[in-house]
């Protein structure tokens, strides 16, 4: 039983005990008035009963839900006695009103008396007692911990979604510690609300229900790498960037003019600057420093003087109006697509300012910062659009960061003085940094010319950046290396001189000059695996990378690795990646640790490899890079994306066994995402349709997970492989270990493993395996994946098959048959919601997956006349559901079905059906829009 319904039950239940225990008191006085008010109330509590307990048997009999058999019946068993006295009170108070008809006011307790036999209303009492002693009980041995874990679910919920709620569910598990206080030592806990234990509850339901809303909406906004591109962009240099802030009357016209637009009216500023100029690092470093925010209150206060702590005191009424602030930093290098898009951009703004539940449009101001528009996968045009589109609404401004492209500068630029140049404008920047390095290298420091000629030597190093920061990081680099081999100021002059000034010509000469020849090979490896790992790799797996068996990997026994040989390996591959790339890859620690010399077994999933800049990125990708790069790999390596699964494979089978690292953001569920995520590229790849490659590596991985299970607990196996980004909520799909990692095989698609598993079952008569079909099938189904369920349907899987056979009871809001096909069409029509919230209408790529699916089980013989019915009296024949879930010109290829005639569209598999374009940018600006405007 779910422990919000839980909550709300005892609710009632407590709320009946209250009011039951004052009704039948000897000092209760009733008057004809107040009978009427009590029968209401009474009724009013009866209902309420009545309808959690409707609730609470529901899910009972949900698929959806593990029942706790002996607790549930204990709390449906009290909740049934309530309203048995409940409906003995009412036809008392009925009576009692009847009878005396009059206004003057009588004891209720008299009354009872006179008509009730003699010991019936003690008896009363006493079952009303019995009915609390009897809560109490219950809630002691089996609910206070059932209720406080799912607040701490919530807790944690919105401390990873930064939903905003920590006070407001810490607040609701301290009442309910108070309450469990009392009932367990008996005596008052100091209160200063003073709440009934009804109160209590119901508050803890009612709030919790609409928290637990708020994530859902939260979580279907928020996606695994939004903050990814933010957490990578280096911070600021000390000291640099203060030009910015500067009044007017201190530094020239273009930058102090940000100074003024932060508290003008004015709806747009434009960062432009050229590749590795400091773009991003600057727009970090202003969405964040206080200057920005105190000076953006000041605009959202109508430039009425305040504090720099204005937006956040208390002294000013919640009808003030308010700053909000949101960001995105468009990442063109990201593994993931919404790192990119339009659709990634709403979602992240609208994920920020929903939250902020005393939000007032009307008054309230909003800035977003909007980092990298070249970066945008589309067309400038497009996003330039979208940004127009925010600016048009009232009340919002916008900073915005580019590359000086004619599109942008077209739109943004021209006349308009709310625009810097960043490489006009860093010279500053670039002479405090480098002389900060230099200042604190001991090599540098030791040059006895160093004053003489030293100054000469950084004026030089401004002048020929020309503003591009990035290069001048590198030269500073170069320069490092220098002195560790003994130059001089002369050689470090000379050096700078013969460094390219374009960044591309400065890559290929590190690459093609600086890495040694005997390197090429592991540079080509390493560069290669960079590019086309789907997700950042930990640094230790370039150690595996670099393994010459190709069967290392398979063979790799499981067992910890030790600590110092461990931390050895990571030193090792650090130097190796310098050694071989030159700086151009970079690990990049997600999370700070304290004692580095010492790290702890986990210490390496959170040391990821990344390149050092997009321009890295792009110059890799480039023709003439790669023509070179292919040369220098080996044949051994001509295979990336087994080279990367040989990689991330020992990373699974060397973690220490403790549970912490199995668990959600343990480490071992984003190393198994990234082995799936690659094992789907090879299982779609023509030429390895008939290696064994993928079927070897699958089963090792289940074989790993196996045995740390059998080391750690059986529950490691399954949460490390549901703890897979965006798998959590399809745990209620697997009833055995078999289909949990089948299962997770359905959900990347691998329909060959799958097949190849269920070949081997059936020739091995291994019923458990065969016996999963239903569940293996639904699961297919969650994700219209039609390649995968015709293959199952073809195995033998029935879309008519009962839940029973899946392993679970009925659903009651399905037809009384209780099918596969039944739960699919009404989960589709639910989805629908979804659907819509992201899109004007049901996409064309939806629909097809939706189509083919639908098609597929009516040719196996799924019933197309069945009524699927929902709450009350609500339901609907298949034909009218499928035609909400589909486009047009799907259902009119598929209506031959339902019309019972063979005529029709004749058309397979294979054909197409004309595409109606939807625009998902279209319906989330409309939330957008919606939201601020509302």
């Amino acid at each position: 039983m779910e422990a919000l319904a839980v909550a709300s039950l005892t609710g009632n239940i407590l709320q009946f005990i209250e009011f039951t225990s004052r009704m039948i008191s000897s000092t209760h006085q009733i008057s004809a008035a107040g009978s009427k008010k009590e029968h209401l109330e009474l009724e009013t509590i009866a209902e309420e009963l009545r309808r959690s307990s409707r609730i609470i048997n529901t899910q009972r009999l949900s698929d959806n839900v593990e029942p706790d058999s002996e607790a549930d019946n204990t709390l449906a068993q009290i909740s049934k006695q309530c309203i048995d006295v409940t409906d003995q009170l009412l036809a008392a108070l009925n009576f009692i009103k009847r009878k005396s008809g009059a206004s003057k006011a009588k004891n209720f307790y008299q009354a009872l008396k006179s008509e009730w036999k003699a010991g019936e209303i003690e008896a009363l009492q006493r079952r009303v007692d019995r009915i609390g002693d009897a809560l109490n009980r219950h809630l002691m041995t089996s609910r206070q911990e059932q209720i406080s874990f799912k607040l701490d679910q919530l807790a944690g919920e919105n401390f990873r979604l930064q939903a905003g709620r920590a006070d407001d569910i810490a607040h609701l598990t301290g009442r309910l510690e108070v309450f469990f206080a009392e009932m367990r030592y008996g005596s008052p806990v100091a209160e200063p609300e003073h709440l009934p234990p009804s109160a209590i509850f119901l508050e803890t339901a009612e709030r919790g229900a609409q928290y637990s809303i708020e994530q859902v909406v939260l979580k279907k906004l928020r996606f695994s790498a939004i903050d990814e591109r933010y957490d990578t962009i280096p911070s600021a240099h000390s000291d640099t960037f203060s030009w910015i802030f500067k009044p007017e009357d201190q530094d020239v016209a273009a930058p102090s003019s940000f100074l003024e637009w932060l508290t003008s009216t004015d709806d747009l500023y434009w960062i432009s600057g050229k590749p590795g100029s400091g773009k991003s690092t600057l727009m970090k470093f202003l969405c964040t420093h206080e200057v920005t925010k105190h000076k953006l209150c000041q605009w959202a206060h109508g430039n009425r003087t305040r504090s720099p702590n204005a937006c956040h005191d208390s002294d000013y009424s919640e009808e003030e109006d308010r700053l909000l602030l949101g960001d995105f930093f468009f990442w063109n290098a990201g593994k993931k697509s919404l790192q990119k898009s339009q659709e990634g951009l709403l979602r992240a703004l609208i994920y920020q300012i929903l939250p902020c539940d005393l939000l007032q449009p009307s008054r309230a101001r909003l800035c977003l910062f909007i980092d990298g528009l070249d970066e945008y996968e589309g067309k400038p045009s497009d996003i330039i659009g979208l940004v127009n589109d925010i600016r048009s609404i009232k009340n919002v401004k916008i900073c915005v960061s580019s590359r000086p492209w004619n599109e942008f500068e077209q739109s943004f630029g021209q006349d308009r003085p709310q625009k810097l140049c960043m490489q006009d404008l860093t010279k500053e920047d670039i002479r405090k940094y480098v002389c900060d390095i230099l200042d604190n290298d001991k090599n540098y420091q030791n040059l006895e010319e160093k004053d003489r000629e030293g100054k000469e030597l950084i004026a030089e190093i401004i002048e020929a950046a020309q503003g591009v920061f990035l290069w001048v990081v590198l030269v500073v680099r170069s320069f490092q290396e220098g002195l560790i081999n003994g130059d001089r100021i002369v050689d470090l002059q000379t050096r700078l001189r013969d460094l390219p000034k374009d960044l591309n010509d400065y890559f290929e000469k590190i690459l093609l000059s600086d890495v040694d020849d005997f390197y090429r090979p592991q540079s080509a490896r390493m560069s290669a695996a960079t590019l086309h790992a789907q997700q950042r790799l930990p640094l230790m797996a370039y150690w595996f990378l670099d393994q010459q068996d190709p069967e290392y990997a398979l063979k790799l026994e499981v067992a910890p690795l030790d600590l110092q040989k461990m931390s050895l390996r990571l030193e090792q591959t650090r130097k190796r990646l310098n050694a071989c790339c030159k700086g151009l890859l970079e690990v990049q620690s997600i999370f700070a640790f304290q004692n580095m010399d010492s790290p702890s077994s986990g210490f390496w999933f959170n040391q990821k490899v990344d390149f050092l800049h997009r321009t890295v990125q792009e110059f890799l990708l480039s023709p003439k890079t790669e023509a070179f790069l292919a040369d220098w790999a080996s044949s051994q390596t001509a295979d990336m994306h087994i080279g990367i699964c040989n990689a991330l494979l020992p990373l699974i089978k060397i973690v220490s066994p403790e549970q912490k690292y199995f668990e959600h953001a343990g480490g071992v569920n984003e190393v198994l995402q990234s082995l799936f995520l690659h094992a789907k590229v090879l299982h779609d790849t023509q030429e390895y349709m008939n290696d064994d490659f993928l079927m070897r590596l699958l089963n090792n991985i289940d074989a790993t997970l196996v045995e740390h299970g059998r080391k750690i607990g059986e529950r490691v196996y399954t949460r490390a492989l549901l703890g897979i980004q965006g798998l959590e909520s399809i745990s209620r799909h697997f009833t055995a270990r078999i289909t949990t990692f089948l299962g997770i095989c359905i959900m990347f698609g691998l329909t060959r493993f799958v097949e190849n598993k269920l070949n081997s079952a059936a020739e091995s008569g291994d019923t458990t395996t065969t016996g999963q079909l239903p569940a293996l099938l639904r699961l297919a189904l969650s994700s219209s994946n039609y390649t995968m369920v015709k293959m199952l349907l073809q195995k033998g899987a029935n879309p008519n098959s009962s839940f029973e056979e899946s392993g679970k009871g009925a659903h009651p809001f399905i037809d009384e048959r209780g099918t596969i096909w039944a739960l699919y069409i009404r989960n589709l029509y639910r989805r629908q919601e979804d659907t819509i919230m992201f899109y004007s209408s049901v996409p064309f790529e939806v629909s097809q997956r939706r189509f083919l699916c639908i098609q597929e089980l009516l040719k196996y013989g799924a019933p197309p006349d069945i009524v699927i019915r929902g709450h009350g009296d609500n339901s609907q024949n298949v034909r009218q559901l499928v035609r909400e879930v589909l486009a047009p010109e799907h259902m009119a290829v598929l209506e031959h079905f339902f019309s019972g005639s063979q005529e029709g569209s004749k058309q397979d598999d294979g054909g197409k059906v004309q595409r109606q374009k939807i625009s998902r940018r279209k319906s989330l600006w409309a939330i957008f829009e919606r939201i601020w405007r509302r």
